[in-house]
């Protein structure tokens, strides 16, 4: 049986014919992003978190690649992404293998995927998005976030309030199965 690939996963054909976003607002917001932001955010195919990058170039894009009213707007070029903004992950910000230093209140090894999270923070602020470690038992996605031992479960669209030593408020948002359960 074939793998199913969850970039584009049930977003139909609009996701290859029509642009990645209009007027700054996207269809896609767990693939293209539309304003940078500091905090970290998870990367589309959550083995990593990142920035969304988006630059001002010296002169107006081609037609076909302006995504804001801003004609001057927009992501990178580079192969197959049209000047679409998305979240670029760095050096040391993987999930599997990443710098803790670097992608803080993160549970880093080789079963970690990136989660979305709502106003979660440490003691240092605000953490955005982070990596905790992801079980895929039958129908059940578990988590086990930095600081604390215990699996928890995690039924998509809920949200979990993190305990132990290092959070102090917030929520790690429980992810879609298919983003999280697959072999990369």
């Amino acid at each position: 049986m074939a793998e199913q690939m969850p970039w584009g996963s049930n977003s139909g054909c609009e996701l290859l014919t029509e642009k990645c976003l209009t007027n700054g607002v996207t269809r896609y917001p767990e693939m293209f992003c539309r304003s940078p932001s500091n905090l970290m955010e998870c990367a589309s195919d959550r083995f990593a978190v990142g920035n969304c990058r988006i630059y001002r170039f010296a002169s107006p894009l081609p037609a076909t690649f302006q995504y804001f009213r801003n004609p001057r707007r927009g992501g990178l070029f580079g192969e197959l992404m049209d000047y679409c903004p998305f979240i670029f992950s760095y050096e040391g910000t993987q999930c599997i293998n990443g710098d803790a230093d670097v992608i803080r209140g993160s549970r880093i090894g080789p079963r970690s995927r990136c989660l979305k999270t709502r106003r979660l923070r440490d003691s240092f602020g605000f953490t955005g998005d982070v990596c905790a470690e992801v079980s895929c038992d039958n129908d059940t996605v578990s988590v086990r976030y930095l600081g604390d031992d215990v699996w928890h479960a995690c039924p998509e669209g809920k949200r979990i309030t993190p305990t132990g030593s290092v959070f102090r408020g917030g929520k790690i948002v429980c992810p879609r199965r298919i983003e999280v359960c697959y072999v990369h």
